[in-house]
């Protein structure tokens, strides 16, 4: 099933993807589970919905005047809540204008240096290979593979990783955000394992001495 983050298909269509994923999510899905008797105390609860799932269901009710009537409804009620959100113009919709990652120090609250980074706006979601899922109240990111990695059993040194937002937690580190942006387009930095490899790229070394 298509999901609203997931593809590109480059087209001027593209927005309705963004709709449909809204429309899933936080439309589509409750009205299933009302019709299948879930009270409105036991909808959150069944949140995240199963894309698979609500397809199977339509594909399998009758079509019945109230029903039909709903589904419209309710994708009224999500092109709605996109306009909101997003503007008027159908156009000018961006998912990664509402579904953002969060990165914030957990120091934050009582420092005053800045530790934590711009929020991030990213494609998938939770039915996507690109997997994001995300909190319904606001859309922002709150799952998914923070390090990728592609390891090459054959050649080793030919394996690549990438981590997010980078591979210090040491705020001043010149690694403690740098690899943020290549995380987020899906580029990939090598991952060497041999030491002659390592040695190569190796530009500094940090020494701990017994005092």
């Amino acid at each position: 099933m298509l999901s609203a983050a997931g593809v590109n298909t480059n087209g001027r269509n593209y927005h309705l993807l963004r709709l449909f994923e809204v429309w899933l999510s936080k439309h589509l899905g409750p009205l299933v589970a009302r019709r299948e008797g879930a009270s409105a105390q036991v909808i959150p609860l069944l949140m995240p919905f199963d894309a698979p799932s609500i397809a199977a269901w339509l594909e399998n009710a009758a079509p019945d005047r109230e029903l039909i009537e709903a589904l419209q409804t309710s994708l009224v009620d999500a092109w709605t809540e996109c306009s909101t959100l997003m503007g008027g113009e159908p156009a000018g919709w961006s998912w990664g204008r509402l579904h953002k990652l969060y990165l914030r120090h957990p120091l934050q609250s009582v420092i005053t240096a800045n530790w934590s980074l711009e929020p991030m706006g990213l494609g998938g979601s939770s039915s996507t290979l690109n997997y994001a899922t995300y909190r319904l109240g606001d859309f922002s990111v709150v799952g998914g593979p923070s390090v990728r990695m592609i390891i090459d059993v054959g050649s080793w040194d030919e394996s690549l990783f990438v981590n997010n937002p980078g591979q210090s937690g040491v705020p001043y580190s010149a690694h403690y955000a740098d690899l943020a942006s290549s995380w987020r387009h899906g580029e990939y930095k090598p991952l060497l394992y041999s030491m002659t490899k390592v040695e190569e790229a190796t530009s500094s070394r940090i020494i701990l001495v017994p005092a």
